[in-house]
């Protein structure tokens, strides 16, 4: 009896010993197979409209061993709540992502928000980190998720390219530039008008303040576009048309340049051009007459503003100041006049010189040589000849 329960102990001994060798030996074979998963995001870029929601998967190269946890940093330039939200949230700018043991993937549910408001695109840099729990990190550690506005902008041109206004017209005219959809949102949109001849406040005004030669509207919600008014100057001048160029050149928020971004505006003259010419195409003085004779150039009309009247004297056999003299005094066989605003004509005074020589008659041939300012040169009686008739008998 005492033989059979020794021997029934030893082998109870035995058989726990062996046991507890297997499961050590087990043990340390499990030890010696761990090793972590790698975790990373699937691809790069990510794009989502507004309104929509997109799911962003991180996989693991393998089951995860164990629990663990990794975390999403969050940067770019929207706006937690005001561009998106996400699930999980997060917490002091990160989000905590779960990875329970045997899963081979976790994930972050991106929602952006839908608004009645053209921002453009926003985008989103999630930032993978802190791996815990048997993960590690792979490659792609970084994605971005770009957010699609659903809104267009709101696409600012001019109406039409160019239009005209008369000098005479109290009203002026409007100036519109009608946007592609009303405004979802808020921007602003500058217009600057080119140098040129025309003088602000003297030929024309605008109804909006200005700096630079720009002016600029601001925006606002739903608006349909913006415009102004220009009122030409009516004056008693003729200035010829003056060429106004107006172009957008500054745009921002929801606004952005469609077609046509220059318009030129012509603000036409009410006045004419004095045309002038002659007013006989020749004449006669006796050398002995002191008093002279006067040239007349007639007017077509009262000459509206400044000009110049250029007479040329062509070449002859008399001499300036032997022969005969005139008024204005001739400089490079050339007389100048000057016209003041509403002359109705202008004229030149010729004095022979009586001298005691039989020289014949002397022929003198003057033309209009040129005309500036308000004033043009007529294309009939541009010459006159003047006969000087010697007073001597041979």
């Amino acid at each position: 009896m005492r033989n059979t329960s020794t021997r029934f102990i030893l082998r109870l001994l035995t058989n726990l010993a062996t046991g507890c060798l297997l499961m050590f030996s087990s043990c340390r074979e499990d030890g010696n197979e761990i090793s972590p998963s790698i975790i990373q995001f699937s691809v790069n870029v990510q794009k989502v409209s507004e309104g929509d929601e997109v799911i962003i998967t991180l996989t693991l190269d393998k089951p995860a061993p164990g629990s663990g946890s990794v975390e999403l940093s969050l940067e770019g330039n929207a706006v937690y709540n005001q561009h998106y939200v996400t699930a999980p949230a997060p917490s002091a700018g990160a989000i905590v992502l779960r990875v329970y043991k045997g899963h081979t993937s976790t994930a972050v549910k991106i929602e952006p928000v839908d608004n009645a408001k053209f921002e453009g695109s926003k985008f989103l840099i999630l930032q993978l980190s802190n791996p815990a729990g048997g993960l590690r990190l792979g490659e792609i550690t970084a994605l971005t998720v770009v957010m699609a506005d659903d809104e267009g902008p709101s696409l600012a041109g001019f109406a039409v390219p160019s239009g005209t206004v008369n000098e005479q017209n109290e009203n002026g005219i409007v100036v519109d530039i009608p946007f592609s959809a009303p405004a979802k949102g808020e921007g602003s949109l500058t217009v600057t008008l080119q140098q040129g001849q025309a003088v602000l406040g003297r030929n024309f005004t605008i109804d909006q303040e200005q700096t630079n030669n720009s002016f600029s509207f601001n925006v606002g919600k739903n608006s349909a576009g913006v415009s102004f008014k220009v009122f030409p100057v009516d004056n008693d001048l003729f200035t010829g048309n003056f060429i106004l160029q107006f172009a957008i050149t500054d745009i921002s928020g929801v606004v952005q340049k469609g077609d046509n971004q220059s318009y030129t505006l012509t603000v036409a003259d009410d006045e004419a051009p004095s045309v002038a010419k002659f007013g006989q195409s020749s004449g006669a003085i006796d050398e002995s007459n002191a008093d002279g004779i006067s040239v007349e150039i007639l007017l077509s009309s009262p000459v509206k503003g400044e000009g110049t009247i250029g007479i040329a004297l062509a070449a002859q056999n008399s001499i300036y100041g032997t022969d005969f003299t005139t008024v204005p005094e001739l400089k490079d066989n050339s007389i100048i006049l000057n016209l003041s605003h509403n002359q109705h004509s202008a004229s030149f005074t010729v004095f022979p010189v009586n001298d005691d020589l039989l020289t014949g008659e002397q022929i003198l041939l003057f033309s209009i040589d040129e005309a500036s300012g308000v004033v043009w040169k007529g294309s009939d009686s541009a010459t006159y000849e003047l006969t000087i008739v010697d007073d001597e008998g041979p």
